[in-house]
């Protein structure tokens, strides 16, 4: 077996041994390690802001619990403990294990590898990043909570270090308290003096930072020299004799390759700036450690030291590795193409910023862009597209937030018309609603229908991936990301075809096609056999009836009442059964089928019920059998998901953990106890975009309203051109015939569908 070991688990280490997770299978016979000193991800990235915000800091560590996708487990696994040696010529690193109480053992084990990545990071000031030596997590939050409460107490804050961190940290505390005197020193002649940017760039920087009120000087720096944050009112002064006086002085800088690893093993491999040499293929340099290779921080290679491209190179390395892993290749030949043109995204606050991009010469944009939020919303049905269109109407362009529904189909399938299109061939047209004006064209700068498959969730980057649909049908091969500040899971569920679309093959051909199947089938058979007595087995033989008075109809269902999933009045039922007995519907209730239907069967038979009461019937029609979508959150996170396949939600719709507090699921999909209707879907919709626009637009800090309990249920159910409704008014008002046919009966909702949309119905 072959081994791949990774030390560190930060950006590059994380983002090695996901790809390799992803694309790796036990039938490759090699096993993934990653050696990382910490139970969970520190988010470097986010530490300005929790300089100056106390609800941010549990924001800051993120378990790697579920890192690993669940298929990969049996092959690659995360081990927490410390390296202390590598030898060279046994190929092995010697480790110190770390117990849940973040002691290190006393004993030193040994690990043998094939392949060797290095993926150590760097160390810099405490707590932007953790101390290499105490990193227990209680030791950082307890510094992350000291340093904010003295910025908090502080009037005049000095800022040492004029990189990207340093800048913002300024702007944070300027944006939080304004009326705090806060400088930057740095002994640069410009601020982000190591990167490569363009001279908009920091022309935009300087006067972002000016109109902040935040003091800069430069190409000065201090004759004592900071080794850490320092607490205590004092006056300072630079080599060009400016004195600075301060409350305090927080150090943004001391930035250090963790390389002693390679240091100890070969002192050759060590720059003098303590970086480990690499070559373009990021092996160690030297023909003897060619299964060696050193990402991110840790290496000379000339690509800048963010996070993102530590990432990159990790995905990279990935794809190399299993090339030779699965013998497509025999070596490392392929060099890393690096950047040509540099990227920064550097907020300034939570309202502003400014932004380099990697293409275009690199295009530098401002506030809109690098503080734009983003609403990911996957799934395009009820309660999919009703948030989106409800986001487009309480949001507008100045709200700078961009929705995007990730949709799989290129059309909005009409599900509550399922029954009327099983006896209606010219109804099958009604079914497919475009989603060309499902967005009102002031918002479609802002809110958009991408259509893709979404393939995973990585929350502790709050990324999902996704691969495109095009206008064939076909699923591209290239796996897409977007970002996102907050997500929607709207995947709904999966019932029998064609009363909603195959999960798998759901384009619209073939949904016609098999609609046009059970039509023809229908209209053939003399006797009709329903499986299922829920509310679309009762509409399906109500629909069938109507059509065909004279044909046979038995709906056979497992519990010992019809609908018996909804709570409705015994008016409700006692006038169903008294319009189904008028049909000449038999109904058998408290039996099931010995036999297990999958689906739809169209053949003469006698079944059998385990009472053994014996059904004949031409043709067996399933009308059961929903299934929540959840694989994305399984996938990501099994403990979110109940054992029947439902998403886990609080009363405010968030999953159910306090690490997942941005994504929320609606409908069907949830285990809220919310009715499974297609109403009550975009109901909750309407509730969480309300909420949304709210957080968005900072009229509240959170969500802790929640979705209103269903008091009365509802049901609007036809039965050929009538039919019985329970309307959630004064207890459960029932009305008969009359007043299902106007809500529901007269065209199953299509025209009302329709004109939701934007789109006008065929004749």
């Amino acid at each position: 077996m072959t081994r791949v070991l990774i030390i560190g688990g930060g950006p590059a280490g994380i983002n090695t041994v996901q790809a390799l997770a992803k694309n790796l299978s036990e039938n490759d016979d090699t096993e993934v390690i990653v050696l990382e000193k910490n139970a969970y991800y520190y988010h470097t990235i986010g530490s300005p802001r929790a300089y100056v915000e106390a609800d941010y800091v549990k924001k800051m560590f993120i378990p790697y619990d579920n890192v690993i996708p669940k298929h990969a487990k049996s092959f690659v696994r995360i081990v927490r403990g410390v390296a202390t040696h590598i030898s060279a010529d046994t190929n092995e690193v010697s480790y110190r294990a770390i117990g849940s109480d973040d002691k290190e053992s006393d004993t030193t084990e040994k690990l043998h590898f094939d392949y060797l990545v290095l993926a150590m990071g760097s160390t810099y000031a405490v707590p932007i990043k953790q101390d290499n030596r105490d990193y227990a997590r209680s030791v950082t939050e307890t510094k992350l909570e000291e340093v904010r409460s003295r910025i908090e107490k502080a009037e005049t804050i000095l800022i040492v270090g004029g990189g990207a961190v340093g800048c913002e940290v300024a702007a944070e505390i300027k944006a939080k308290y304004p009326d705090k005197s806060v400088t930057i020193v740095d002994a640069n002649k410009q601020l982000i003096a190591s990167n490569d940017l363009r001279d908009k760039f920091y022309s935009y920087l300087n006067a972002s930072l000016d109109k902040l009120g935040v003091k800069v000087i430069l190409g000065e720096r201090l004759t004592e020299r900071l080794n850490g944050n320092s607490f205590e009112k004092r006056t300072l002064q630079t080599d060009q004799g400016t004195l600075i006086e301060s409350d305090i002085q927080l150090l943004c800088g001391g930035f250090r390759p963790v390389a002693t690893l390679v240091q100890e093993m070969d002192a050759t491999l060590v720059t003098g700036r303590g970086l480990i040499r690499v070559n373009t293929q990021l092996q160690l340099e030297g023909e003897k450690y060619t299964n060696m290779f050193a990402l991110g921080d840790v290496c000379n290679h000339s690509t800048p030291k963010l996070a993102v491209w530590a990432s990159e190179q990790g995905k990279f390395l990935a794809g190399e590795l299993i090339a030779v892993i699965r013998k497509k290749q025999t070596g490392f030949t392929k060099p890393f193409a690096g950047v040509a043109t540099e990227a920064m995204i550097l907020p300034l606050g939570p309202s502003g910023g400014v932004s380099q991009l990697p293409f275009c010469g690199g295009i530098v944009l401002g506030d809109w862009f690098t503080t734009m939020m983003r609403i990911v919303i996957v799934g395009g049905g009820q309660a999919g597209i009703n948030c989106a269109q409800n986001l487009a109407k309480n949001l507008t362009e100045a709200d700078n937030t961009e929705v995007v529904v990730l949709e799989k189909s290129s059309h909005f399938y009409h599900t509550l018309g399922a029954a009327r299109a099983h006896v209606d061939a010219d109804y099958t047209n009604k079914m497919f609603v475009p989603y060309d004006n499902a967005i009102p064209k002031a918002a479609s700068k802002y809110v958009r229908i991408e259509r893709a498959v979404a393939t995973e969730i990585a929350p502790e980057k709050n990324e999902i991936s996704f691969r495109k649909i095009d206008s064939n049908d076909k699923k591209s091969g290239v796996v897409e990301k977007l970002s996102f500040d907050y997500l929607v899971l709207a995947t709904g569920s999966t019932y029998t075809s064609p009363i909603k679309p195959d999960s798998i093959d759901y384009r619209r051909v073939a949904t016609e096609a098999k609609l046009q199947e059970v039509c023809t089938e229908i209209e053939k058979a003399g006797k009709i056999l329903i499986v299922g007595g829920g509310a679309v087995g009762c509409e399906m033989a109500g629909q069938i009836k109507g059509k065909y008075p004279d044909k046979s109809v038995t709906i056979l269902e497992a519990h010992n009442e019809l609908l018996s999933r909804n709570k409705l009045t015994d008016k409700f039922y006692a006038l169903l059964h008294a319009a189904l007995d008028a049909m000449k519907v038999e109904v058998i209730l408290g039996e099931r089928l010995t036999e297990r239907l999958t689906g739809n069967c169209f053949e003469k038979r006698t079944v059998y019920t385990d009472k053994g009461t014996p059904i004949e019937s031409d043709i067996q029609l399933l009308c059961g059998g929903v299934k929540p979508v959840s694989e994305l959150v399984q996938n990501m996170d099994p403990s979110m998901v109940t054992g029947h396949g439902s998403i886990k939600v609080n009363d405010q719709l968030q999953l159910d953990d306090e690490k997942y507090v941005n994504i929320f699921a609606l409908g069907d999909s949830s285990n809220h106890d919310t009715p499974k209707m297609a109403f009550w879907a975009a109901d909750q919709a309407k509730f969480l975009a309300a909420e949304l626009a709210a957080v968005v637009q900072k009229k509240q800090d959170g969500f802790s309203k929640s979705y209103p309990k269903v008091q009365t249920q509802a049901a609007i159910l036809p039965l050929g051109s009538g039919g019985v409704s329970q309307l959630p008014v004064w207890g459960g008002v029932v009305m008969g015939s009359w007043v299902t046919y106007m809500i529901k009966a007269k065209d199953f909702m299509a025209g009302m569908t329709w004109s939701n949309l934007g789109a006008t119905p065929p004749k």
